[in-house]
């Protein structure tokens, strides 16, 4: 290989150690841009520039290489089925790209693995290559941890930057990822003092991050991770005892890998009893974190109906929520959590089952078997060189803390392409140690056939990388956009300046959650020159506007409908803009409100929420009969449902229907004694007044905000006797 070559080659390479370093550490406001945008877009160009000049370099050699470790084809695999599910979604783009850049896109995957090729590539060919990766997560873990500290130490304003909120908020995403990367950190500095004959100066350093990470840990209270780390640690000792078990000159005793063992008791004591020292040190630095995930059995119930519906490719990316809306289990209504919209299950692997069907499960299984097998392998036939040896056992037991952490929780977007980083190192470490099946095809300019097809997907390659960058670019930028409108509405109170800016959003990408951002700040304008009336009578101008925006906002909310048919929260805004037209004698408004109701639930049938909603629109129309089907639906779901509890008291009471009236008044106490204006109601049904109950004496229930409904239809036949499998 020329000069020219190689230095193509270590471009590309440096390019993937900067994507690495820089998604760590980056971060804008979030008023700019949300933090699972820059890191989507961060990882995107970076990985395909990467791969760009590795082509390139590749097309210099007139040389293609093709490996055939099980691993690298069931990852080609798994990208191909993720792609084949997300065509066969009922969302393209949503599955594809996602709405909120969110980590489990088919676009995100697919990067992960193109990285894991590129690291297995770069790291089969030049062995110090792993160390930069590994000296490059060091040092970008290292200005996180340090910056976190100071945050914890001074407080959530030092360093806030408009992008961290509190104290548990990370450059990395959750509080979770920051301690699974610290629990990284933690095995592979381990991992050096064990393997490693380090020099004094260099012991003492490993030693400091060790013992720092270990300290971190325990600030951040995770037991599962914990619990991981005492697992890789016993294999670590495991492996230790079996290199010292060939050494000679050793007294058998001094065989006991007595470190890897202690850390072994110790990770398992903290994880069990872990709380009783990091609960006191929590509770000072106000470092609490609370992580609602949906539970593993709920995730089964969510992915056995699924299945029987889409059992091979399964919803499609991204569309995990849409299948927990659909078959949510009944008995989260009666938690807490009952309005959450989980977005994935349990963890990473299982929510694939839903989102990839049975042939990206299979395949994911398979992948983490294959990992498994190679891992046990490349113990087994360890390497006599201590460098060798070393890289091979931190990339093992590295990628296999990650994997055992993806299937505790769901990562976000940092964890995830490191976790495929560290494990493509890992093959090309075997490969270069121990063989592997590579074959090095080269084509001469007389083979002009292969030449032409080999040149031809190439430039395929080159041309789909960069018009695949350039398109995620495109959505962030209209993303930026999106968040200056919600800042001009939100601080700077400017519906002008934000109508300009989403508009500008919704021209570069149009997504629906844009449209709906139209069609809201089109009922915000609508209340101001509502308001602006007053007692007086509005002139033909204000009428012309109301008029105009009213039917804009309409339009903007069907536009969101178009774009996305099975996104319950279109049909909600559809459904608010309909009502405000509704009360403003709009013909057909009322209509179109009942419609996009319905179509709400029929995508989310099991919510309390759009019963309670429904019911309040018809009870406007006076139509009591059928909103007391609704709000009846809506008890039926949520017992303790207190804003339909009060709903059903106040028209129960203006129907003159006391006892109805005082039960669900006496139901609401119980639940919610503090409930606003509870007892005044109660005394006014205990009087069995005729006289109905006015503003003046009992505040109405107010329609919830678009935004927090979530979406239910009155119950049907087909969904009153289903019961979840428990």
């Amino acid at each position: 290989m020329n000069q020219k070559i190689a230095s193509l080659e270590r471009v590309s390479f440096i390019i993937l150690l900067c994507t690495i370093g820089l998604s760590i550490i980056s971060f804008l406001p979030a008023s700019i841009l949300p933090l699972a945008a820059v890191k989507t877009l961060l990882v995107a160009l970076g990985v395909m520039s990467s791969l760009i000049v590795y082509v390139f370099a590749r097309m210099k050699t007139n040389t293609v290489e093709i490996s055939w470790n099980p691993l690298i084809i069931t990852g080609a695999c798994i990208s191909l089925a993720v792609a084949i599910s997300a065509i066969l979604s009922q969302n393209l783009s949503s599955a594809f790209f996602g709405k909120s850049f969110s980590v489990d896109t088919a676009s995100f995957i697919i990067f992960s693995f193109i990285a894991f090729y590129l690291s297995y590539f770069f790291s089969k060919g030049k062995k110090d290559r792993t160390l930069y990766v590994l000296l490059t997560i060091l040092g970008s873990f290292a200005l996180v941890a340090l910056f976190q500290c100071v945050r914890l130490l001074v407080g959530p304003d030092t360093f806030s930057f408009g992008a961290f909120s509190s104290v548990v908020g990370t450059m990395l995403g959750s509080w979770h990822d920051f301690g699974t990367l610290t629990g990284f950190i933690c095995v592979i500095s381990f991992i050096t003092l064990e393997f490693l004959p380090l020099t004094k100066r260099l012991k003492i350093a490993t030693a400091v991050v060790f013992g720092f990470s270990a300290i971190l840990l325990v600030v951040i209270g995770f037991s599962s991770v914990w619990m991981i780390l005492a697992i890789v640690a016993f294999g670590i000792a495991l492996y230790k005892y079996y290199l010292d078990m060939h050494v000679d000159d050793k007294k058998w005793l001094s065989k006991i890998p007595v470190f890897s063992l202690v850390i072994v008791v110790v990770a398992l004591g903290l994880s069990f009893k872990g709380y009783v020292i990091s609960g006191p040190i929590v509770d000072k630095l106000k470092a609490n974190y609370y992580e609602v995930s949906l539970p593993w059995t709920y995730t089964v119930d969510v992915a056995a109906p699924t299945i029987k519906e889409s059992p091979l490719f399964g919803a499609g990316p991204t569309h995990f929520v849409n299948q927990y809306m659909k078959y949510k289990p009944q008995v989260i209504n009666s938690t807490q959590f009952w309005s959450v919209d989980f977005i994935s299950g349990s963890n990473f692997v299982l929510t694939s089952l839903v989102t990839q069907g049975l042939v990206g499960f299979v395949l994911w299984i398979l992948f983490l078997v294959y990992l498994f097998i190679y891992g046990c392998k490349g113990l087994v036939h360890s390497a006599k060189n201590h460098v060798a040896r070393y890289t091979l056992a931190v990339t093992i037991f590295g990628a296999t803390f990650l994997w055992l952490s993806l299937l505790t929780y769901n990562p976000s977007h940092v964890i995830l392409f490191i976790t495929f980083i560290i494990s493509g190192l890992f093959i090309g470490e075997y490969v270069r140690e121990h063989g592997g099946t590579i074959k090095t095809i080269e084509y001469k300019e007389g083979k002009k056939a292969v030449r032409i097809l080999v040149q031809t997907i190439s430039w395929i390659i080159i041309v789909v990388s960069a018009v695949w960058g350039l398109y995620i670019l495109k959505h962030a930028v209209a993303e930026w956009d999106f968040q200056a409108g919600v800042y001009a509405v939100t601080t700077l109170k400017s519906p002008s300046s934000a109508a300009m800016y989403v508009n500008k959003a919704v021209g570069m990408y149009p997504s629906d959650a844009y449209y709906q951002a139209q069609a809201q700040l089109g009922v915000y304008r609508i209340n101001q020159l509502v308001g602006s009336i007053g007692t007086s009578t509005p002139d033909q101008a204000t009428l012309s506007a109301i008029a105009s925006t009213t039917a804009d906002a309409v339009t903007a909310a069907k536009n969101a409908e178009k774009v996305d048919p099975t996104n319950v929260y279109n049909y909600l805004v559809d459904a608010q803009i309909s009502e405000v037209a509704a009360r403003l004698k709009y013909p057909g408004a009322y209509d179109n409100a009942k419609a996009a109701y319905i179509r709400a639930a029929q995508i989310d049938p099991y919510d309390p929420s759009i019963y309670l909603a429904y019911s309040q629109l018809v009870f406007l129309n006076n139509d009591f009969s059928e909103g007391s089907v609704g709000l009846s639906a809506a008890l039926q779901l949520k017992p303790d449902y207190t804003d339909a509890l009060f709903e059903a008291a106040v028209v129960s009471y203006n129907s003159k229907n006391f006892e109805i009236a005082r039960a669900a008044v006496a139901r609401l106490i119980a639940v919610d004694p503090k409930y606003p204006n509870a007892e005044e109601l109660q005394a006014l049904i205990q009087k069995n007044s005729t006289t109905p109950v006015s503003q003046t004496q009992v505040a109405p229930l107010k329609n919830t905000p678009v935004p927090s409904i979530k979406g239910i239809q009155p119950i049907t036949s087909s969904t009153t006797g289903k019961t979840p499998k428990r």
